[in-house]
């Protein structure tokens, strides 16, 4: 969940160029259709919940998720302002847990805020409870698979990185698919093999003219 409005299809459709210029146009429109079945994927287990506590549960994560925003907009926090202020949107997402404790988005934003708090396995465990109770499936898997991809690469666990990146691009992430392009060995190798020819080219004698 963000308390920000989403971007659409279109904004998403570019990024994605921008993310990788190269990519045939049918890569692009098969993740609009990945992420247009994740989004409907949602809304189906989101009507399995009463309507106006499903309303209410929201309205608490995006109460909470403006705490974690105004957090990240302020400048000159200290640690202790930083970690009274996470407290305090943990508090919010706490009673949207207990309102709605089958849903997945509380648990995925709880972990934004241990991120936050450099509490990092706490995040992991958040993340790993929405992705339990999302089955995998939906938009919000999608945000907790990449949430948990890039807590796995400060951890230095590239391939349990590059798993979650898989599934999140499989949802639609454009961010992940970009990442995955990154991480791929053989353009590693590729971004190896030209650095050390530039080098080796930095360093050889000019040749005579």
């Amino acid at each position: 969940m963000n308390a920000r409005t989403e971007i659409s299809e279109k904004d998403q459709n570019i990024l994605s160029l921008l993310l990788d210029p190269s990519q045939p146009s049918d890569a692009v429109s098969n993740r609009s259709a990945q992420r247009a079945a994740a989004k409907k994927t949602l809304q189906e287990f989101e009507a399995t919940f009463d309507a106006q506590e499903l309303k209410s549960y929201k309205n608490l994560l995006v109460e909470g998720i403006r705490k974690i925003e105004a957090i990240n907009f302020s400048v000159g926090l200290d640690e202790e302002q930083v970690s009274k202020a996470v407290d305090e949107a943990l508090r919010v997402f706490q009673k949207a847990k207990e309102l709605l404790p089958r849903h997945p988005g509380a648990f995925n934003d709880t972990a934004q805020a241990f991120r936050l708090q450099k509490k990092d396995e706490l995040a992991l465990e958040s993340l790993d409870k929405a992705i339990e109770l999302s089955g995998g499936e939906g938009s919000v898997a999608c945000q907790a698979f990449l949430q948990r991809a890039l807590l796995k690469q400060v951890k230095l666990d590239e391939k349990g990185a590059l798993a979650d990146f898989e599934k999140a691009a499989a949802l639609g992430s454009e961010f992940a698919s970009s990442q995955l392009v990154k991480l791929n060995p053989i353009a590693k190798l590729c971004d190896r093999m030209v650095s050390m020819m530039i080098q080796e080219a930095q360093h050889s004698p000019a040749n005579p003219s």
